[in-house]
């Protein structure tokens, strides 16, 4: 490959991930080391100005880097694809790297904006990938070779952090034939961009060390090998999977408050009112019809937010009813999930927890924990 002497990394935020895109930025900024000049490749679509903007300043004072603006054009195209809930038109812009930099690159690594690099990252760009379109990460916690078709030998990777070997993808016209797998399937895919890359390129992938790809997942992965147990603690590059991310109040991630002191330095607040407008825009339900519900009952309606119904895991409170209001089965949760927020409020918090996720709920999405009630209205000044 002859790009070496400068390292060239991909980003592509929307409008609602520039700061988080910003603060990665600025993360490997901070544990940069060495002569190479750093090519960072925003791939976007009408992106604000003012986010354009944004994201220059991150690194301006630093003459080793250079933003560079990718414009995505016929997004229609993309627009065929699955886009809906957390899926998102920026999702597959990865995809189009080899047709969206320029031919003389031959080597890029791509990033997703909800990333910590904790270390240097010319230590991933040196990866030697010649032989193979990608260098990715294993997923090791869960594959979905079985729904895919492939031989589970093959492995199955995750495509948040991807090392590309573009002069290959060219040679191959990999970029059409996933297109083409997108358009067909991407209904059917539980994880669209990634279940089309790895079946694809499931014969032609390399495997990176687990610890450039650390996601949220891993640390409730109970038959993690010893071997890889100390990435988990020192990881060089955190990637904050799932709903729950650093940026909010009830994360609690290891890596929150080394992320949250990045961001200090790139300028942002990570006090984003997600909670609260959550909690403000759905219906109220308290799960724990009992003395700790009620309490919180009459805390939220010390502030005017009001309750619409009780839920409770003892049968003989269904249909009837605490200080005037309904107390409903757990299982009319599932469907009305859009539209309510759960607050916990019970000693069995833990088993009540698990019960909501199996039932499809997210927590700090679908529902939170009593004991964090009061931290939201803390925060937000509602006390």
């Amino acid at each position: 490959m002859n790009t070496l002497d400068e390292i060239n990394i991909v980003f592509a935020p929307d409008d609602n991930y520039v700061d988080y895109c910003c603060i990665a930025i600025k993360s490997i900024e901070e544990n940069y080391i060495g002569k190479n000049k750093i090519n960072i490749y925003i791939l976007c679509s009408e992106l604000l100005e003012k986010n354009k903007k944004k994201i220059k300043s991150t690194v301006e004072q630093n003459n080793a880097f250079q933003i560079h603006f990718r414009e995505i054009e016929n997004s229609e195209i993309i627009e065929k694809f699955r886009i809906k809930d957390h899926f998102t038109t920026a999702m597959y812009y990865r995809i189009l790297i080899p047709n969206l930099l320029s031919e003389q690159i031959n080597k890029a690594i791509y990033l997703d904006c909800d990333v910590l690099v904790r270390k240097n990252i010319k230590e991933l760009w040196d990866i030697e990938i010649d032989n193979y379109a990608l260098g990715a990460v294993s997923t090791l916690d869960f594959n979905n070779c079985g729904k895919l078709g492939i031989d589970l030998n093959y492995g199955y990777f995750n495509s948040g952090v991807l090392i590309f070997n573009l002069k290959k993808w060219r040679e191959k016209n990999y970029v059409s034939i996933i297109m083409d797998y997108l358009i067909n399937n991407s209904t059917q895919l539980s994880l669209p961009d990634q279940d089309a890359l790895n079946f694809v390129l499931f014969q032609d992938w390399i495997e990176v060390p687990l610890k450039w790809n650390v996601r949220t997942t891993l640390y409730n992965f109970k038959e993690l090998q010893n071997d890889f147990k100390q990435y988990l603690y020192d990881p060089a590059i955190v990637h904050f999977t799932t709903y729950s991310k650093p940026w909010h109040l009830f994360n609690n991630h290891i890596f929150k408050e080394e992320y949250n002191n990045v961001a200090k330095k790139s300028g942002y607040s990570l006090i984003i009112s997600d909670e609260i407008k959550n909690i403000l825009s759905k219906n109220i339900v308290i799960f724990g019809a009992g003395s700790s519900g009620d309490k919180t009952m009459k805390f939220l309606k010390a502030f005017q937010l009001d309750l619409k119904c009780f839920s409770d895991n003892d049968k003989s409170k269904w249909n009837d009813k605490l200080k005037g209001i309904e107390v409903i089965n757990p299982l009319e949760l599932i469907e009305t999930k859009d539209e309510n927020v759960v607050i916990i409020s019970s000693i069995y918090e833990q088993e009540i927890k698990e019960q909501l996720l199996s039932y499809g709920l997210f927590e700090n999405q679908h529902f939170y924990c009593e004991k964090n009630l009061f931290l939201i209205c803390y925060n937000y000044k509602i006390i």
